[in-house]
């Protein structure tokens, strides 16, 4: 939680050019400690510590095939968390209907929430209207769309879209949401 509190510190005093970098170099420094957070959560997912030998090799290769396992490993996860298989934005809204009550909880899940409206979720017909850039699109990078995500920011920011899933998600969720939600081991 320490190097949480102290991210949040850092970036709220960061210019907004600069965050990208600040999030590069926390994710570098505590990538093997979240992987093991990560096995120790969710044993039966061995492709999370494959995707982080990937990231690892620091090379274009590794990060293509380490972009696509952290999403895909996400997408399973909150699957599983939500009971919602398909798609990002209808497992937004279940958590806004189990838990539209609780307003802490839902400012701690905010990330979650937005994703429908992020360049990361966005459906095709948004795309259309919308330049992603340099964003990172979950269904292009899944589906083939897009060729050119193989980069180290790329893959932090998938993985750290898994940390959130598999690390955040299920410790703020209340303990009954949990049990009711996650399957049997």
């Amino acid at each position: 939680m320490r190097s949480l509190v102290e991210l949040v510190d850092r970036l709220s005093i960061t210019p907004d050019q600069n965050i990208d970098q600040v999030m590069v170099e926390y994710y570098r420094t505590n990538l093997q400690s979240f992987a093991e957070q990560l096995t120790e959560e969710h044993p039966k997912r061995a492709a999370d510590q494959a995707a982080i030998d990937a990231h690892t090799t620091m090379s274009d290769g590794g990060y293509f095939l380490s972009v696509l396992v952290f999403i895909a490993q996400a997408d399973g996860i909150l699957a599983e968390i939500i009971g919602v298989q398909q798609p990002i934005r209808d497992r937004a809204d279940e958590v806004r209907r189990r838990y539209g009550t609780d307003q802490d909880l839902l400012d701690l899940l905010y990330p979650l929430l937005q994703l429908k409206n992020s360049p990361f979720a966005m459906s095709a017909k948004a795309r259309e209207e919308f330049s992603t850039g340099d964003w990172l699109n979950r269904h292009q990078v899944l589906h083939g769309e897009r060729s050119d995500y193989g980069t180290e920011m790329n893959s932090l920011k998938a993985f750290s879209f898994l940390v959130f899933v598999g690390l955040h998600i299920p410790a703020v969720l209340p303990k009954s949401a949990n049990s009711a939600f996650m399957p049997e081991s």
